[in-house]
């Protein structure tokens, strides 16, 4: 395959060969620019989001950033996909999460939740899968 793999977190990550790393903040517009210059103006096949913020253990306040992430996660896939690009989003059941599927739904034509194996029963984490832009 002749691609190009971005991969962008708060914390430093260990070099991967063929992997462009960006250390930052995705709310940042700093950042936002380094990698609007990566992408050098080509659409993307596939956007994953595997954001969260640090829990304060305050649901209201928890369920509030997460969904902020995701909707900026949304915003991004939006802008930068591809028309049969695929977005995947980490996304916690709980205050705002229907109106966030529905956003996902209003957005493409193909949207499915799915709970991996590894995720804890009692987390109300899942995630969106969502392909085709309408």
């Amino acid at each position: 395959l002749d691609g190009k793999v971005i991969a962008m977190d708060i914390l430093p990550m260990d070099p991967i060969e063929g992997v462009h790393f960006l250390q930052g903040d995705f709310r940042e517009q700093e950042v936002a620019d380094q990698l609007t210059e990566l992408l050098e103006g080509e659409k993307v096949d596939v956007v994953l989001s595997d954001m969260a913020p640090n829990l304060s253990g305050v649901a209201a306040a928890d369920a509030a950033r997460c969904l902020l992430l995701n909707e900026l996660a949304l915003d991004f896939a939006k802008e930068n996909l591809k028309p049969n690009g695929f977005f995947v989003c980490k996304v916690f059941q709980g205050s705002g999460y229907s109106q966030y599927i529905e956003a996902c739904k209003k957005t493409f034509k193909k949207v499915s939740v799915r709970k991996p194996e590894a995720s804890r029963s009692s987390s109300a984490e899942v995630y969106v899968v969502a392909k085709n832009l309408k």
